[in-house]
Formats: structure tokens, sequence, C-alpha cells
């Protein structure tokens, strides 16, 4: 019967030097296996110096563990070359530092160049979405009512003497003041546009150009010779860009109003839960400093029977940085980034 290789028994609470066979009597084994002891298989302890045949044990040969049922010895000098190794691999070097600081630079630089498109594309998509909602809703009062909605804001300066000083340069420049025929205030009155709200900014620490601008105190009827807003004839392509395909009759005149949370479009009795307020990319498109409700186009003319004068709805805007600008003008904008 081949001769059987037994594990020493070590005590696991006394030093590596205590459980050498040399200090330890109880934990000295049999015999070394034959064949396995010759000079050529010698080893060394955990000191490094070279072991006798008693220190190797029977259960290291040539330095390399054993596997003992299914259990595997690892020699003493091993053990402490593998703890030297890991006490030297515990943090990252200076180069590898500097490695991984350069890669997060390096990420965050294409990240910062690429949030003002982002910003930009985003508040293009959600304001065209607004301005059809904003259309949708119109449309849908009238068909319920047989009204657009009254108590809009005028998009003029108290008194109404000159254009809204809140709203951007770009759209602002877009807008004139003109007062009504006896014709076409008969044609808002019949559309349901009985009441305008004049505007004032305020300055200062509270500014605010949009949320709680409009004079409700005092409301203006429309009648003969009120101040309105409207598009400004010179500007073809927006004129264009409103209207479509239609071709008006006779003399044509855009009223364009703001729809303000005043509105009988908004509110319990409206189709609407409140007035939505633009959220512009720019630095000039702060509600606090810029008009950023949507606005309100109508068109009258003389489609009516008898060619009388008629007001019809055309669509909603947006007061941008850039100019008055339709849905299909944002969503141009949107797929050209």
């Amino acid at each position: 019967m081949p001769p059987q290789c037994v594990t020493p028994r070590i005590n696991p609470m006394a030093s590596p030097c205590q459980n050498s066979p040399r200090h330890n009597p109880a934990s000295r084994t049999l015999p070394a296996i034959a064949g396995h002891d010759s000079p050529t298989n010698a080893s060394t302890d955990f000191m490094g110096r070279p072991a006798s045949r008693e220190d190797r044990g029977p259960c290291v040969r040539n330095n390399k563990p054993i596997n003992i049922q299914n259990k595997v010895i690892v020699p003493m000098n091993t053990i402490v070359i593998a703890r030297h190794h890991n006490a030297r691999r515990r943090g990252l070097t200076l180069i590898e530092l500097v490695v991984v600081l350069a890669i997060l630079v390096a990420l965050v630089g294409l990240v910062v160049s690429l949030f003002p498109g982002l910003v930009a594309r985003a508040s293009r998509s959600t304001t065209a979405s607004s301005l059809q909602d904003v259309a949708r809703a119109v449309q849908i009062n009238y068909t319920t009512t047989l009204s657009y909605g009254s108590g809009f804001d005028s998009l003029l300066n108290s008194g109404g003497g000159s254009v809204y000083s809140g709203l951007a340069v770009s759209s602002s420049n877009q807008i004139a003041r003109v007062t009504l025929s006896q014709n076409d205030a008969n044609a808002l009155n019949s559309a349901g546009i009985g009441i305008v709200y004049h505007m004032t900014q305020t300055t200062g620490n509270s500014a605010d150009a949009t949320f709680n601008v409009s004079l409700t105190n005092s409301p203006v009827t429309v009648t003969t010779s009120t101040p309105i807003a409207v598009l400004d004839a010179t500007q073809s392509a927006l004129l264009q860009s409103v209207r479509g395909s239609y071709l008006p009759r006779g003399t044509a005149v855009y009223p364009v109003f703001g729809l303000n949370k005043y509105s009988t479009l908004v509110g319990p009795q409206g189709v609407m839960q409140d007035a939505p307020v633009r959220a512009g990319s720019a630095s000039t498109e702060n509600p606090a400093s810029t008009y950023q409700r949507y606005g309100l186009v109508f068109l009258i003319d003389d489609s009516g029977p008898s060619s009388t004068r008629t007001a019809r709805f055309l669509g909603a805007v947006a007061f941008t940085a850039n100019g008055i600008q339709t849905a299909e003008a944002n969503l141009q904008g949107y797929y050209a980034n």
C-alpha cells in the first residue's frame, strides 16, 4: 500500500515559526514519500532558507502545493510573496489618475458643446406642440359655443397708445397698432371677442412681463376706434406663413392677441385648464423680461355675405427672440438642427 500524504497539524493561533516542525513537534508529519526526498527536490522555508525534508513536509513537492482530498496546501513562502504583492497594488498610480481625469475632461467637453443645441431643439419641439394644442382648443371652443373666446391681452401698453414693451424686440417690430373701424369691430364681436385687456410690465426685483401683466381692473370694450395690435402688413412672409393657402378678399387686417389666464377659454368654464407659457432657449426669452404667452391671430376680410367684414381664426403663434413664429416654423427649426 503506497504511503499516504498527511496534512500537518497546524496551530491557527501560533506564528508561522512556531508551526515549523523544528519548533512544534506536534506538527511533524509522516516520512516523505519515497522518490521525492532527493536534493533536487529541496525547497526553502518561509524565511527563504533551505528546508529539510521534515520542513517541507510530505505535502509540498518542488515548492508547489499538492491537492489532498480537494484541499490545497500552499507553501508559506508563496503566501508571504502574495501578501507582499497585494500590498503594493492597493491604489492607483499618478499616471493612472491623470489618464482617468483626461478622459473625464474630454467627455465633459463633448457634453457641454452639445448642451445649447439640445436645449434649443427641446424648446422648438415643445413650442410647436403647445401651438397646436392652443389652436385646437380655440377651434373646439368655437365649435361648441360659436365663439373664439374673449378677455385676451391686447398686446398694447396701458392706455393702448403703443405696442407692449414686454415683447421681444424682433416680435414687437412685426406688430403695428391700429384703431378699429365700425365694421371690423362688429366682425370681432360676431366672433365672440368683446373685451381685451391692455398690459403693463413690472420691473425691478419682482420683474414680470408675462404672468400678471393684464390690467383686468380696466377691461377695454372692442368697439369703434378701439386700439388693437395687428400683424404689420409689410411682413409678407409672416402673413403667408400664418394664413397658409387662404387668399383674403378685400382689405385684410390681422388682429393678434395674447392668450392669458383671464380669457374665457381658460378655467372651469373654458376648454383649457391654464394658459400655457413658452419655455424659450435664448437668454432674452425669460418670462420675467419678455412676454412668453402664446398669441392668437385672426383675419378680418370681406369674405362674408354681400362682402361684409368677417373675422376668422388663423392659428396660434409664439413671440420669440427671432420674431413671431408658427408651429411649422418651429418644426422646421427643430429638424434643421
